[in-house]
């Protein structure tokens, strides 16, 4: 139950960070705007009337109003942030030199020099 709860969780967060809240709270904007329109007017002038963006409701207005703010905000660069795109590299990438790339020489790691014993060690259990 917990590991469920922990996906719904995470997957509304998601959501939010996204921004669907807003298209849900359109969307029942729209709703509402094409039902009110409709009582008055038939279903293809409240439709246009709904969607032309001259006659906003109450809730588009806030909706429009919040998402505005909440745009600025992202949008404000804070003071001493460095843009990465004028500093220089930190890193440089070298290719490998030649001797790197050539297979074990002698001497640079130890070399067995014991034989094996022959004949080959008989494994022999207990009675």
């Amino acid at each position: 139950m917990f590991v469920r709860s922990t996906k719904v969780g995470l997957v509304t967060l998601l959501c939010l960070l996204l921004g669907l809240h807003w298209g849900m709270l359109q969307l029942v904007a729209w709703t509402g705007m094409v039902i009110d329109y409709a009582r008055t007017a038939p279903l293809e002038v409240a439709l246009v009337k709904t969607f032309d963006g001259k006659h906003p409701c109450k809730l588009c207005c806030l909706i429009a109003k919040a998402r505005n703010s909440e745009n600025r905000h992202d949008r404000q660069v804070p003071v001493g942030r460095l843009d990465p795109f004028s500093a220089p590299p930190a890193v440089a990438f070298f290719p490998p030199t030649p001797e790197a790339l050539t297979p074990c020489r002698a001497g640079r790691w130890a070399q067995r020099v014991e034989v094996p014993p022959t004949p080959p060690p008989i494994l022999t259990f207990p009675a």
